[in-house]
């Protein structure tokens, strides 16, 4: 057993055991009290959530690259670097390319 009694299963054994909880939580919403807006809210703020955990992490990998590879820019596009711009993204790629 994993943790929340979840038996242990393959790679699409726990995709579809994930989309059936997914759909027993959507389920679940529509039968209690909550509104239309209020469940929708909870899933785009959820999306939202897991968005900026991952551009921190994406952001903090960056960084370090950055400082290992000295004056190279290692800053994800779209991350919360504006200051950052595509050519830049670009040309940290190229340096890869041309090593």
């Amino acid at each position: 057993m994993t943790i929340e009694n979840a038996p242990e299963l393959s790679k699409d054994n726990y995709k579809n055991y994930s989309l059936e909880q997914l759909k027993v939580w959507v389920q679940d919403a529509l039968s209690s009290e909550a509104s239309a807006t209020e469940i929708a809210d909870v899933i785009v703020e959820t999306l939202e959530e897991e968005m900026a955990y991952h551009r921190m992490l994406g952001d903090h990998a960056a960084d370090v690259l950055r400082r290992l590879k000295g004056d190279k820019i290692a800053v994800l596009p779209n991350s919360s670097h504006p200051e950052v711009t595509r050519a830049d993204w670009n040309d940290f790629w190229d340096g890869f390319r041309n090593e």
